[in-house]
């Protein structure tokens, strides 16, 4: 639901029209509604001496989460390879986050974003809930901008758009970049974006900066230096072979570079390519990587690849209710060494624990891992949704300190209630080789859009 100020300047305006017919035969509601309007709408100003019109629309809105968690906390020992309890189990840690944007139309051309955001967490501040394991160091954030934007429309070619200034931004899949809702604070990017239709090859150029980090300067991108990602990317999508109905397709380039000649470039090369077979949808995603910083091409060449595959069971078997709607869900990811992923959606990519990012390999691409998951989802009832998950995960970095094998069980429940308050819980039981007893996970979140 969207808060309109201009619902506001009609109840208004009605009693000011009644004022004003009281006081002065002839005042009509339209007059002062026009004259309450102008207070209403965005303030005009100017930048380098460019006058600005007003804008012709102004709607806020916003969510509000409230997140609980009771987990037994997996860590690597810090003497050996065997991960370990760390023996603090039945922890609570509560997070709270509030977000608040208002969206401005100056006219159909050009428009401006703007999202505030606020946290905090208690409990468990500095341990290993939620705000650890996403690097979340602070535990109160009473209020700053995640986004701040503008674009514009047309204004080279025709239908264009260029983007401005500091957003959410997810490429593709979000397995090498991309912005986790899951986060209390997700990552948002400075930069600028452009698009075109490209008379139906949807391309998309842009250069970001790095990531917006509370526990460091640099952000995520690069431990020191001046790190800029640059980034092109085309999404068309083919019908030409009938049998295999609607492909889409996504092939994309990125280049990192940082100021400083020990780190040097990195390039991505990748594509994905997603559609549906009759009942079965797949997504299916390569990508290979040329890094110059190691400067040798047998260790700075890697790989990464990942396949997903839905099975809707509904419409294979006859006699299952239509409300129940079953899915079977299937997928596999791996990558050669750490480095695919450079700020990548990770929460529930493999499992609902995120083993891999308490484990320093954030997504399926987070480092030489391989993952292995099923799942069957249905709708047991409206506006509802459940599910059970099994996910293995292997860390083949002999390297690593958390060189060992995962099992995980997962089960999770959604549901929307009448007044829009959403709902979602989730249990996951972890058996990591080595390691006894076994970890376990409990969410619950309960949220609000406004």
């Amino acid at each position: 639901m969207k808060v309109r100020l201009f619902h506001l300047a009609v109840l208004a305006a009605i009693a000011t029209a009644g004022q004003a017919a009281a006081q002065e035969p002839g005042g009509d509601l339209e007059r002062a509604l026009a004259d309450l309007n102008r207070g209403l709408v965005a303030p005009q100003g100017a930048a380098n001496n460019v006058s600005a019109n007003a804008s012709s629309s102004l709607q806020f809105g916003g969510d509000i989460r409230v997140r609980n968690t009771w987990l037994n906390e997996i860590g690597a020992a810090a003497t050996t390879s065997t991960p370990a309890v760390d023996g603090s189990p039945d922890r609570k840690n509560v997070d709270a986050r509030m977000r608040m944007h208002a969206a401005f139309d100056v006219n159909e051309h050009a428009s401006a974003f703007v999202q505030l955001i606020a946290s905090e967490n208690w409990g468990n501040a500095t341990g290993a809930g939620p705000n650890a394991a996403t690097n979340e160091t602070s535990n109160l954030d009473t209020g700053s901008i995640s986004q701040a934007w503008f674009s514009g429309k047309s204004i080279i070619f025709d239908e264009e758009e260029w983007t401005f200034g500091r957003r959410y931004y997810t490429l593709g899949s979000g397995r090498i970049i991309g912005t986790d809702d899951w986060d209390q604070n997700p990552s948002s990017y400075s930069g600028a974006w452009y698009s075109h239709p490209l008379y139906g090859w949807n391309l998309n150029l842009w250069m970001i900066t790095d990531a917006f980090n509370l526990g460091g300067v640099n952000g995520r991108f690069g431990p020191v230096g001046d790190t800029d990602v640059f980034g092109a990317a085309v999404n068309y999508s083919t019908d030409a072979v009938e049998a295999l109905g609607t492909i889409n397709i996504k092939p994309y380039i990125l280049r990192m570079t940082t100021q400083d000649a020990a780190t040097g470039t990195k390039n991505w090369f990748g594509g994905q390519v997603t559609g549906a077979i009759s009942a079965v949808d797949y997504d299916v995603e390569l990508v290979w990587v040329d890094s110059d910083r190691q400067r040798d091409p047998e260790i700075s060449s890697y790989t990464g690849w990942a396949v997903d595959l839905g099975i809707r069971l509904g419409e294979w078997i006859q006699d299952v209710p239509g409300n129940i709607d079953p899915r079977i869900e299937v997928g596999a990811a791996a990558a050669d060494k750490a480095g695919v992923a450079l700020d990548p959606v990770y929460h529930n990519t493999a499992g609902i624990f995120d083993l891999q990012n308490r484990s320093g390999r954030p997504g399926v691409w987070g480092g030489e891992a391989d993952t292995y998951q099923g799942a069957l989802a249905l709708t047991p009832a409206a506006e509802w949704e459940a599910r059970i998950a099994y996910i293995h995960f292997n860390d083949n970095d002999e390297s690593n300190a958390f060189n060992t094998d995962a099992e995980e069980i997962d089960l999770s429940v959604s549901h929307t209630f009448h007044n829009e308050m959403a709902l979602w819980l989730g249990w996951a039981l972890v058996d990591v080789s080595g390691s006894d007893p076994n970890a376990y996970v409990v969410y619950a979140t309960l949220g609000l859009p406004f």
